[in-house]
């Protein structure tokens, strides 16, 4: 697809960037106006300038590791000339242009982009790589390993997007518990990423993710026994255990579910294990409860409500009596309950953001009149212009619905 189009030498080159460090070729793919170009192309090209694009050089440098950063350093001058003004003194008119572009060098602007013409999208999976992930997937360690890399990158969504391609045929069996075992270890850790009536929200995707792979297995035993020990074996999730319980207690028709139970065959474990599998969730929240976890967790409302569900309601009155007994306490109490929306007209240029609080959810859990007096000293001391935005927004939000100027809506 590109030959003729680029230089023999700089294609291996770039390439063997591709292969080897692949850090550095995306940072050069992402920053062709720092990489190609002469170095007196344009005017007015400040001292401030110069140092700015050293600075970032040297950060992009840094990628490489410290043995061959100085070999990488040489290479990377002779592919892009530009860069000799920036950590030396040699300068580059406007005329080698023509040069570059005629011998196809990938220092020219106008040929950069042929060179990375083949390359995968920026945050997209291939499907090599994407194999490779699951080749892993006998060991939870390495497994486990290689999704944190993912979810470091910025692509943990994009991989549990394209693992429902896989999750019927391709995986062998045998490495089933292992993939729902890692997912519901560090599943709280993934970004939740976007909900909607088109998108899929990351929790929801495990679910989908889990419940593929389960059914493949020809057994409530079976599938029993692998989300029993993926539960018990968990530490750094509590959301994700609590929200996989939570949906198979609707396919036995709890919540007053206005939809018709699933049917026996298609349930991930029977009555008597489902029983178990809450019992082990309960477990889970009383353990974080106690060491002090679950008060700082984003999905604290919908444990609380699976934890009354579950365990009775005295234990979660108790917790919460506890909670916000400090006013940090009290904060992130309140501020659990913020939810975001937000809506576009015809007329609308960009959307609105729209906070609300459900007042109600609160009372299930303390007397708003309680509260409601500790929340406006809070909001009218020094110690509000200390919190963070979303607890700002969440005590202001509170206020403003207990004396109507924001409708409650829920």
């Amino acid at each position: 697809m590109v030959k003729e189009e680029v230089n023999p030498v700089d294609f291996i080159a770039i390439t063997s960037f591709q292969v080897f460090l692949p850090e550095l070729y995306y940072a050069i793919r992402d920053n062709k106006d720092l990489f190609t170009g002469s170095n007196l192309d344009f005017e007015g090209r400040s001292e401030k300038r110069i140092e700015q694009e050293r600075k970032l050089c040297n950060e992009i440098l840094n990628l490489v590791p410290e043995d061959i950063r100085e070999n990488i350093k040489e290479l990377l001058t002779r592919l892009f000339p530009k860069l000799e003004s920036i950590w030396g003194n040699t300068n580059y008119g406007s005329d080698w242009l023509g040069i570059w572009r005629r011998y196809c060098r990938i220092c020219s602007p106008d040929i950069f982009d042929i060179y990375f013409r083949l390359t995968i999208p920026k945050g997209e999976l291939s499907q090599r790589e994407i194999q490779a992930i699951l080749s892993l997937a006998n060991d939870p360690n390495s497994f486990a390993e290689a999704l944190l890399r993912l979810n470091e990158d910025g692509r943990i969504i994009r991989f549990l997007e394209r693992l429902e391609d896989y999750t019927r045929d391709y995986i062998p069996e045998e490495n089933i518990e292992t993939i729902i075992s890692v997912l519901m270890d560090i599943g709280d850790l993934f970004p939740e990423g976007e909900s909607g009536f088109f998108v899929i929200d990351t929790p929801m995707r495990i679910l989908r993710i889990c419940y593929q792979l389960s059914q493949r297995l020809d057994s409530h035993e079976k599938r029993f026994k692998v989300f029993k020990n993926a539960m018990e074996k968990a530490t750094k999730s509590l959301y994700t255990i609590v929200h996989e319980v939570s949906v198979q207690d609707q396919q036995h028709g709890k919540y007053h579910s206005k939809d018709t139970p699933t049917p026996e065959g298609k349930r991930t474990v029977n009555a008597e294990q489902l029983k178990v599998l809450e019992n082990i969730a309960l477990d889970k929240i009383e353990t974080w409860a106690n060491d002090g976890r679950l008060k700082k967790h984003k999905k604290l409302v919908y444990i609380l409500f699976r934890w009354r569900e579950w365990g009775g309601g005295d234990r979660v009155n108790r917790f919460v009596e506890n909670m916000i007994e400090s006013d940090e306490g009290l904060i992130d109490f309140i501020t659990a309950f913020l939810t975001r929306s937000t809506s576009q007209t015809m007329g609308d240029y960009v959307y609105k953001i729209h906070w609300k609080i459900n007042i109600k959810d609160i009372e299930e859990f303390v007397e708003i009149k309680k509260i409601e007096p500790r929340i406006r000293k809070i909001v009218n001391s020094e110690k509000y212009t200390h919190l963070d935005e979303r607890q700002k927004i969440a005590l202001k939000t509170f206020i403003d619905i207990i004396d109507g100027k924001i409708k409650d809506g829920f």
